[in-house]
C-alpha cells in the first residue's frame, strides 16, 4: 500500500513556501490561449471514444488525427460515456460556443465512424462531411487511451489513478485540425512528483478516484480552448 501520510507533511511544507510568494497560482502561469485561425461559432461534438476495444491488450499507439503518443490500455465500458458527459457540461458551462450534441441515430445515418483505425484521413473526412451537412463551423472530437480507477482509499493506495484522453478541434471549412489538447496523467504522491502541486492542492492531499480526476482533466484541457 502507498501511505499518503507523507503529503500531508509536503503540503504544510508548500503552504508556508507559498505564503512567500504572490499565490500558488503563481508558480505556474498558464499561457493565454491562442486565437482559432478561422471564426468557430457553432460546433458539433459526436464525443470521446474508446481507442482500444475491451479485449485488447495495451499498448502505445498513436492518436490519429494529432500524432501524439499515448500507453493506451482497454477502458471500462461506458467510460468514454462519462468522459463525454463531463466535457459537454463544461462546455455549456463556458458558453464558448453554440453547442450540438448529434443523437446515436444520426451518427448511424450519417455513417459517421470514429473509431481508432489509424486511418487519418477516413476519420477527418467523415467528420468534416457530417459537420458540413450540420452546417456548423467545426466538429469536435476525442479518444480515451486510459482510464485506470485507484485500488486502494483516499489516504492509501496500491496503484493510483491514471487518465489518458485528447480532444481535436477540426475546421469544417478545409479541414484543418484548428486545436487539439491532452491530458495523461497518473496520479503521483508528492514526493513523487514535486512538480505536480497543481494536482495535490487540487486532491487536498488524497488519493484521487477515477472520476475525480477525469474533473480535473476535462477542466485543464477545455482551459486551453480559445
Amino acid at each position: 500500500m502507498k501511505p499518503n501520510g507523507p503529503l500531508i507533511i509536503c503540503f504544510t511544507f508548500f503552504v508556508l513556501i507559498c505564503s512567500f510568494s504572490s499565490g500558488c497560482s503563481g508558480l505556474k502561469k498558464q499561457a493565454k490561449p491562442r486565437l482559432l485561425a478561422v471564426p468557430v461559432h457553432e460546433l458539433v461534438f459526436v464525443g470521446i471514444q474508446p481507442a482500444l476495444s475491451e479485449d485488447s491488450s495495451a499498448l502505445m499507439i498513436m492518436d490519429p488525427l494529432g500524432g501524439s503518443v499515448f500507453a493506451a490500455e482497454p477502458t471500462p465500458s461506458g467510460a468514454n460515456t462519462i468522459l463525454t458527459g463531463l466535457i459537454i457540461e463544461k462546455l455549456n458551462e463556458a458558453k464558448h460556443y453554440s453547442l450540438i450534441i448529434p443523437t446515436p441515430e444520426q451518427m448511424v445515418v450519417k455513417k459517421i465512424s470514429v473509431s481508432y483505425s489509424g486511418h487519418e484521413t477516413n476519420i477527418r473526412d467523415s467528420l468534416v462531411k457530417f459537420g458540413r451537412d450540420l452546417k456548423v463551423d467545426a466538429v469536435m472530437v476525442g479518444w480515451l487511451y486510459r482510464w485506470n480507477d485507484r485500488k486502494g482509499s483516499e489516504f492509501a493506495v496500491q496503484s493510483a489513478a491514471s487518465l489518458a484522453f485528447d480532444l481535436h478541434l477540426i475546421s469544417t471549412a478545409d479541414g484543418s485540425v484548428l486545436w487539439r489538447e491532452k491530458f495523461d496523467k497518473t496520479q503521483r504522491s508528492l514526493s513523487e512528483n514535486i512538480f505536480d502541486l497543481n494536482t495535490f492542492i487540487k486532491s487536498k492531499g488524497t488519493w484521487l478516484n477515477i472520476e475525480d480526476l477525469a474533473e480535473i482533466g476535462v477542466s485543464d484541457v477545455l482551459s486551453k480552448l480559445p
